[in-house]
């Protein structure tokens, strides 16, 4: 099968039908002049800042607002540099993707080295000290190291906390579960591991009470059971270019206790449009609930892959771009209300 390299990264490929230009109806959609009329759209999953030449042109793009997804520590350098430009047209999160998983680890692993290394130095120092002592300073240090590695084992976010409580109108994304690269590299993205830092950012964004972007590759089933499980959620949580059926979105749209309520599903034009089933999955899924994406890794794009997505759901909803864009701009505003209230 033909393979295509994800927008934002280039180490792990998706499948893509062979005949997939020739029997996707979506390729033969008629699609009008992007903004050939004025619409206010909101672009609520993108990584444009990984263009860091060309940070510039993030504001110049016809976007209302646009929601900027850090992916891992290398990823929030940027973010920070964009937060300087003091721009209301930009709304950023952080986040450790589930492809960078295991960073979190290795750098753990490194630290640990350094502490054996450092207490080995230690102890050679203390040779002369007598036996007793050493055995009682021996468990002092151990007990000691137990406790470092603790605080190492958050270290990592503690800095990713740090980034959010000092960016207060920031969100949490984008975060996951990603069971295709699993099967594709299995070490360099172990399953374990994805679910123990997506677990930590998804309690997190309760403490913090921030939106989540949520990145769920083959794995619907299994996320739709952990969020089932949880007494607590975050106050939002976008399903990013669900790849899912209508059933399974109804699924979370229908957990009890008002939970249902903070998902939104979203889609975009370069990732989506590989699915046969995307047309029946929006038709499915009520436009109250309907977020539009580009997913692209720099400015280039963007505007008429956000275009061309409120245009296809608009055919799809049998309504009007206008109103399609006026509630999906509303949904955005609402998943974004808990950092982002005077915008409602």
């Amino acid at each position: 099968p033909t393979s295509i390299i994800h927008p934002h990264n280039s180490t792990f490929f998706y499948p893509l039908p062979v005949k997939l230009m020739a029997d996707n109806p979506l390729y033969k959609f008629p699609i009008t002049q992007p903004y050939s009329i004025p619409l206010k759209l909101i672009d609520t999953h993108c990584h444009p800042h990984e263009d860091r030449y060309n940070l510039d042109g993030i504001f110049d793009l016809k976007p209302e607002k646009l929601l900027l997804m850090g992916t891992r520590r290398d990823d929030w350098a940027s973010l920070v540099e964009v937060a300087g430009y003091n721009s209301s047209k930009v709304i950023f999160g952080f986040g450790i993707h589930p492809w960078y998983a295991k960073d979190v680890f290795s750098e753990q692993n490194q630290q640990n080295q350094q502490n054996q290394q450092n207490q080995q130095n230690q102890q050679n120092q203390q040779n002369q000290q007598s036996e007793q002592n050493q055995q009682n300073q021996q468990r002092e240090e151990s007990l000691k190291n137990k406790e470092e590695d603790v605080l190492k084992n958050n270290e990592y976010f503690r800095e990713l906390k740090t980034l959010l409580v000092t960016y207060p109108s920031s969100f949490i994304g984008e975060i996951g579960i990603d069971r295709f690269v699993v099967r594709k590299e299995p070490e360099a993205c172990p399953l374990d591991k994805q679910w123990s830092v997506f677990t930590k950012q998804i309690d997190m964004a309760c403490e913090l009470k921030r939106p989540v972007s949520v990145h769920c590759v083959d794995a619907s089933g299994a996320m739709f059971d952990f969020f089932q499980a949880r007494e607590l959620l975050p106050p939002a949580i976008a399903m990013h270019s669900y790849g899912g059926s209508a059933d399974s979105a109804k699924r979370f749209l229908n957990l009890p206790g008002g939970k249902g309520k903070r998902f939104y599903f979203g889609f975009s034009w370069c990732i989506n449009t590989r699915s046969h089933r995307l047309i029946s999955t929006i038709k499915g899924i009520p436009l109250e609930h309907i977020l539009l994406e580009s997913d692209r890794p720099s400015t280039h794009n963007i505007d008429v892959d956000l275009w061309k997505m409120c245009e296809l759901v608009a055919d799809v909803h049998q309504t009007t771009i206008d109103i399609v864009a006026s509630i999906t701009r509303s949904n955005s505003l609402r998943f974004l209300h808990c950092i982002l209230p005077e915008n409602l």
